[in-house]
């Protein structure tokens, strides 16, 4: 058997966090999956579990949540233009592009941000901005110009290199830049409403959902992912699924047909009220694992008592075993 060492993990190895974080991008999600399957074994010889015994799984949604600053639709349109004016500015240093006339004024990158940042207070700290729709205008007016600027670098990068990274980064900047300004015009200068499934929460995690909203900040708000994951009677992990879009409704049936063939010990899942929905019953209703999804509204006794299995409410949270046999 391979020792630590032989992978550079001994006492003497030193490794930068960007190490880690570059090499942790490369294990892919399938090899995630079969490192976690060799840790839920390895997790059952430890508590003397027999590899036929059969489990009770059950399975919850939580959020896997992020740092961001509160959402604000004219703080964000403010932060994409400083976003895109400082990435054509490290471009041009980069690349050196000051030697091309058509690329000129990026010396008063800084003087370029203030003037945004200085329209923006205007807007921010007045109480009336909604029945004065000529400062939002004004602004979009300033940020358009600044944003000029910016392709202006963009199509010079292109003629000049084509498969440069600065292209890239410069076309998401500014695709930012102009989702933003559609949803402030639709808010604030059309009145309309934005569906929170359209609404960009933050620049450098777009994938980033409103997932509670609360009026007590920050303890009833979460901004983040949810993920649901499944862990057996053991408080062993056996899995999770990563709900960029879904909702717990939609994630019931794919969640029972993947992790019933990666472990067909499996005896029964259970799952809360949330993921109920009539036409995941009739989908579940055929298979061997005994599947005990709620449904929502009032239960009466009977129904109640089927909620979850004995073993489950048995053996949930009961930690002392494992501790001990992974110190002994």
């Amino acid at each position: 058997m391979l020792q630590h060492d032989a992978f550079g993990f001994d006492g003497a190895s030193k490794h930068t966090q960007q190490t880690v974080v570059n090499n942790g991008a490369l294990v892919t999600e399938k090899m995630w999956s079969q490192i976690n399957q060799i840790i839920v074994k390895h997790g059952h010889e430890v508590l003397g579990i027999s590899a036929d015994a059969p489990l009770d799984v059950r399975c919850d949604s939580y959020v896997s949540e992020s740092y961001i600053e509160t959402p604000h639709d004219v703080r964000i349109l403010r932060n994409s233009v400083w976003n895109s004016l400082k990435t054509a500015s490290h471009a041009c240093e980069a690349l050196g592009l000051d030697a091309y006339d058509d690329i000129t004024g990026w010396r008063q990158y800084l003087h370029l941000s203030d003037t945004v940042h200085n329209d923006y207070l205007t807007i921010n700290t007045s109480k009336k901005r909604a029945k004065h729709p000529e400062w939002i205008k004004a602004f979009f007016d300033l940020c358009y110009t600044r944003i000029k600027k910016c392709h202006g670098v963009l199509n010079t990068i292109k003629d000049i290199d084509p498969a440069s990274k600065w292209v890239s980064r410069l076309e998401t900047a500014i695709a930012q830049f102009e989702r933003q300004t559609n949803l402030v015009r639709c808010r604030l200068i059309d009145g309309e409403t934005i569906p929170n499934a359209e609404k960009l929460l933050s620049l450098h995690a777009e994938y980033i959902r409103w997932c509670r909203k609360g009026k007590s900040y920050p303890d009833d708000v979460e901004w983040g992912v949810p993920v649901c994951i499944l862990e057996d009677e053991h408080r062993l992990m056996l899995g999770w699924e990563i709900m960029w879009t879904e909702s717990d409704v939609e994630m019931t049936v794919p969640i029972v047909t993947k992790y019933t063939d990666l472990y067909p010990i499996m005896a029964s899942i259970s799952f809360d009220r949330g993921f109920g929905f009539p036409g995941n019953f009739d989908a579940l209703s055929g298979l061997d694992v005994q599947v005990i999804l709620p449904k929502k509204g009032n239960k009466n006794k009977e129904k109640r008592s089927g909620s979850q299995p004995q073993s489950f409410k048995r053996n949930v949270g009961d930690m002392s075993a494992l501790s001990r046999a992974s110190t002994a």
